[in-house]
């Protein structure tokens, strides 16, 4: 699971969200993390102090913590705050931010979580799941369609959807290999928002860097 998480859920499921992320983690019983969760309707600054002190203390159980900090509304003194901890957060720990919606947060601190829709039908990222299951040879042939139609919307799709796949699903040998990918990758669909972008050398770089599945 990448270091941050963002999930968009009425605070009432909070408990499901819960369940459903820990479920990402692919842990055995043993190795059961140590989970910390906090619920605000304004998250506030100081809040944020204390959150912070809570995600670089050292787990209790296990060898991650997951701190889920759930709330309707977050100032943007909080939001500054919160930047500073997703920067360079503890090996340790993962962190789950659940909105109602991601329209109250700043593109800033947006940009340092990966969105999760954990409510969705797994079949709408049946295109990411099939891109990574295939060969080296048959992805290419995918990405070179895409960059010869200059097909821009279905390149920003395949990128968001493959960010969301690997996020969740263990394809990587350890956390670090994961959270490098991730980071170039979410590079990556930042640049395909620009207008007049080249997507041709992303879209080749993904199809042979991209990791396939263990066997």
């Amino acid at each position: 699971m990448h270091h941050a998480l963002l999930i968009t859920a009425p605070l009432e499921k909070r408990d499901a969200v819960v369940t459903d992320v820990l479920s990402l983690l692919h842990l055995p019983e043993e190795e059961k993390p140590d989970v910390r969760s906090f619920v605000y309707d304004t998250l506030h600054v100081d809040d944020v102090r204390t959150i912070n002190e809570h995600i670089r203390a050292t787990p209790l159980s296990g060898a991650l913590t997951v701190t889920f900090l759930c709330a309707r509304d977050i100032g943007n003194s909080a939001q500054q705050a919160l930047l500073k901890i997703t920067e360079e957060p503890p090996a340790h720990a993962r962190i789950v931010l659940v909105v109602p919606n991601t329209d109250i947060l700043l593109p800033t601190l947006r940009s340092r979580f990966i969105t999760v829709d954990i409510f969705r039908n797994k079949a709408s990222l049946s295109h990411a799941e099939t891109f990574v299951s295939k060969s080296i040879p048959a992805r290419q042939k995918v990405v070179q369609k895409i960059a010869k139609d200059k097909d821009i919307f279905s390149a920003r799709k395949l990128v968001g959807e493959l960010i969301e796949y690997l996020a969740t699903h263990n394809y990587f040998k350890t956390e670090n290999e994961r959270a490098t990918f991730l980071h170039r990758i979410m590079t990556y669909n930042q640049f395909l928002q620009e207008p007049g972008v080249s997507m041709k050398m992303i879209l080749e770089d993904l199809a042979i860097t991209t990791p396939q599945p263990k066997h």
